[in-house]
């Protein structure tokens, strides 16, 4: 959590409290290459994980 309050992308993140679990939302609407570049950004900064080994599925909701 520590990391992902403190990167440059957490500002853009809206919080919210869900019983008493705290939560953060963003609504991308449809921009993919936005939801690609910020999934990314939080796989590698918050996760640190790399992307060459996080396998990623795309469907249509």
């Amino acid at each position: 959590m520590e990391r992902f309050t403190n990167s440059d992308f957490a500002d853009e993140f809206h919080r919210h409290v869900w019983d008493g679990i705290p939560t953060y939302q963003l609504d991308l609407k449809t921009d993919k290459k936005l939801i690609i570049e910020l999934t990314k950004k939080i796989i590698e900064e918050v996760y640190e994980k790399e992307m060459s080994k996080i396998k990623i599925d795309e469907f249509e909701i």
